[in-house]
């Protein structure tokens, strides 16, 4: 009997999930503790996934598991953890944590603080989320795990809607996603039909559609996790999204969430369909290369991603720095760096130097 049992490790980790969210919206009006308890909870929870994933990996043999059972509809939640899920666990995990202590200090900031129950409660749920999304074992699991990845990302997006950018980024990023969703039920319906269980060993066999029908399923497949993905032309929502989210959800959006949609096509597209056809593989590398001179050029919608992003950059700089500055007495470096901060974005230069030129003119006919 080892210390760490492996196949109660999944659990183990979504259990403690589940009670740091329940703690953290107890303590929500204490800002402190509701932020230490979501934030260290949540790492030690991936130190536990992590723990299962190195353990699968080591062992070499997959994992299988339920974790609900809702007797009156006989849906099952259940988790299979072989080698792909376990790597992708294992990279979650490794980035998961310092992504939580991060936020510890991150989140209590002035502009954040009072929003640190509900950002610790729904960083839990989206990571735990894309936990269940790796492990599921069967497409009902899946598909619950995607939406509420979904949905907990769209509510960290965003997290300070007082800007009307932030929520049109967050309504973009949503209604791409369901586009995507939609596309994945249709797929998983599809193949349930054909393999009459909802089990991925059985829809995921390789050999449950064939013809026709099976380019149509990858066509399902490869739209709905291309937009996870951001795959060009399917990334609409990316710019906008990771830039108005928080810098800790933007982190872990850019470096794990994205990586669902690989998951997904990987999975689904590249083992469950069956041998690929050749023509999958030029379709993939020709919409490849058609993206490559947009992103190479720095035009089109990368281009405006970048800008968004440095504007989104360094508003929040010289919010902070007026935060800093505000209730000080005046101080020479302070009005030097306020001046430059002022005349970040283009354009800003010329109205100020007009400004200055007008109070110079009235200042001169008062005399």
């Amino acid at each position: 009997m080892t210390p760490f049992d492996p196949a109660s490790g999944l659990p183990v980790a979504l259990a403690l999930r589940l009670v740091t969210i329940a703690v953290t919206l107890l303590a929500g009006r204490r800002h402190t503790v509701a932020r230490r308890v979501a934030f260290i909870g949540s790492a030690i929870a991936s130190v536990v996934t992590g723990m299962t994933a190195a353990a699968t990996l080591w062992a070499g043999a997959p994992l299988h598991g339920v974790l609900l059972v809702h007797r009156a509809s006989q849906f099952s939640l259940s988790y299979t953890l072989d080698g792909l899920a376990a790597w992708f666990l294992a990279v979650l995990s490794i980035l998961a944590v310092p992504i939580a202590v991060f936020s510890i200090g991150y989140v209590a900031d002035d502009r954040l603080r009072h929003r640190s129950a509900f950002i610790g409660v729904a960083f839990n749920a989206l990571v735990g989320a894309i936990e269940l999304v790796f492990a599921a074992g069967d497409a009902f699991t899946f598909l619950f795990a995607w939406e509420l990845m979904t949905l907990a990302s769209a509510a960290l997006v965003v997290t300070e809607h007082e800007e009307r950018s932030t929520r049109r980024a967050a309504y973009r990023y949503l209604v791409m996603s369901h586009v995507g969703t939609g596309c994945l039920i249709a797929g998983f319906l599809v193949l349930a039909a054909a393999a009459g269980s909802l089990s991925f060993s059985a829809m995921l066999a390789g050999h449950v559609v064939s013809g026709p029908m099976r380019d149509g399923v990858f066509a399902l497949f490869f739209l709905g996790f291309g937009v996870k993905a951001g795959i060009i032309p399917l990334h609409v929502w990316l710019p906008e999204a990771h830039p108005a989210a928080p810098t800790n959800i933007s982190a872990l959006m850019s470096s794990v969430l994205i990586k669902t949609g690989i998951y997904g096509i990987v999975r689904v597209c590249a083992f469950g369909l069956g041998v690929p056809r050749l023509s999958w593989g030029v379709f993939v590398i020709a919409l490849g290369g058609c993206a490559a001179p947009d992103l190479r050029s720095g035009t089109g919608t990368a281009r405006g991603g970048r800008g968004r992003r440095v504007r989104l950059q360094r508003r929040d700089f010289r919010r902070g720095h007026v935060r800093r500055c505000r209730g000080r007495r005046p101080r020479p470096a302070c009005g030097r760096l306020h001046s430059r901060l002022s005349a970040a974005t283009p354009g800003d230069s010329q109205r100020a130097a007009r400004r200055d030129g007008r109070s110079r003119s009235a200042r001169r006919n008062a005399n």
